[in-house]
């Protein structure tokens, strides 16, 4: 048998990222770039070590998600719409609830008695 050279199921990959991980590092090495020449007041040094960090966090995200099983786009729109879902209910009892009323036994009935068993005097009458 010969295997099939894509699945269709799959995402088309580049470099074994999606064009969506792609999207993300080129956000992170902009966001770099932005911070480290017009936006950061820090002086030269920190201002560089902080840009690399800022390009950084977006590629360590794909980096993670590729390599794992989280999807934060799928907890993110399951999250909404459970936060949207009309029957989302508070725990607890609500407002409505009044609790049980415990009321004194009117009749008090006696156990049966327990039936009267030899005792077993080794461990061997137990199998026979």
């Amino acid at each position: 048998m010969n295997r099939a050279y894509k699945h269709l199921d799959t995402r088309i990959r580049v470099g074994g990222l999606t064009f969506g991980q792609w999207a993300s590092v080129g956000l992170g090495v902009a966001l770099g770039i932005v911070w480290g020449k017009y936006v950061s007041p820090l002086p030269r040094q920190l201002t560089f070590i902080t840009a690399f960090y800022l390009a950084g966090l977006p590629v360590t995200a794909v980096i993670i998600a590729n390599h794992s099983e989280f999807d934060l786009w799928l907890y993110l729109r399951s999250w909404w719409r459970w936060r949207k879902a009309e029957d989302r209910y508070a725990a607890g009892p609500g407002e409505q609830c009044e609790g049980y009323a415990v009321e004194a036994a009117t009749e008090v009935r006696e156990l049966p008695t327990p039936i009267e068993q030899p005792a077993i005097d080794a461990l061997g009458d137990l199998w026979s």
